[in-house]
């Protein structure tokens, strides 16, 4: 009786022992699955407005270039204006 009795004990803390090895690789497994969600959706919703920024960004400096080859282009023909007095 108590060799059955011992047996049983082994069996019964190996499975527990397997049991929280199973438990532990659930929870990293879920922490795991829940960052790779919450980057999904981050990227889903922050990505629409970086692209906006991005893009008012780009037609800024295109505006800026724009009137500073304006002001170039007047600053030369002032030049020229003068020189030719």
């Amino acid at each position: 009786m108590d060799l059955a009795a011992g047996a049983c004990r082994d069996v019964i803390a190996q499975l527990r022992y397997c049991g929280r090895v199973a438990e532990g690789r659930s929870w990293w497994l879920l922490g795991v699955l829940n960052f790779v969600i919450l980057m999904g959706l981050g990227s889903y919703l922050f990505l629409p407005f970086w692209k906006q920024f991005v893009d008012g960004q780009r037609a800024t400096l295109n505006r800026t270039i724009t009137a500073v080859e304006l002001v170039g282009r007047d600053l030369s023909d002032t030049r020229g204006k003068l020189l030719t007095i």
